[in-house]
């Protein structure tokens, strides 16, 4: 049998693949930039969408860096 790509994390799953603890995901998920939504009582994390915000994290990130060189 086939397994299918994996869609989304739950906060848990989340929190694990990004190694953060479950109160900082708590917090991230929490955040209007951060790509989740609520269903039921359950956090949906889209696969992709966290792997966008993490690249647009680690540019914002890089580029921060950039301006404070030589300043």
């Amino acid at each position: 049998m086939t397994e299918l790509p994996k869609l989304t994390y739950t906060l848990t799953g989340a929190a694990k693949a990004l190694n953060v603890s479950k109160p900082t995901m708590l917090n991230l998920v929490k955040r209007a930039d951060f790509p989740s939504f609520r269903a039921g009582r359950r956090w949906i994390i889209p696969v992709d969408g966290l792997k966008t915000w993490l690249d647009s994290q680690a540019t914002s990130a890089m580029e921060g860096r950039s301006h404070g060189i030589g300043a």
